[in-house]
């Protein structure tokens, strides 16, 4: 899979609660957006490995990132590069 992560055209936001004791965060989900340079990661506070539970308000706000790629999480827009 690692080898077709460039073939990926989707909008990726990628999501790892900050608690999780199943992965290793750094290791597995924040290296991601160096291997996938389209894609986000977000990092949900005080969240572990079911983020979707513990932390529903950041993944509803991926959800709208992915939906909108020039716009941040926050609501502010960025330039995307041409």
């Amino acid at each position: 899979m690692r080898a077709r992560y460039a073939s990926l055209k989707m909008p990726i936001v990628i999501i790892a609660g900050e608690h999780d004791r199943l992965i290793e965060v750094d290791a597995q989900s924040a290296r991601l957006p160096r291997e996938i340079t389209h894609s986000r990661f977000r990092r949900g506070e005080h969240a572990a490995h079911m983020v979707h539970q513990s932390a529903t308000a950041r993944v509803m706000a991926a959800i709208d990132e992915a939906e909108e790629p020039d716009r941040e999480a926050d609501g502010r827009f960025h330039r995307t590069a041409a």
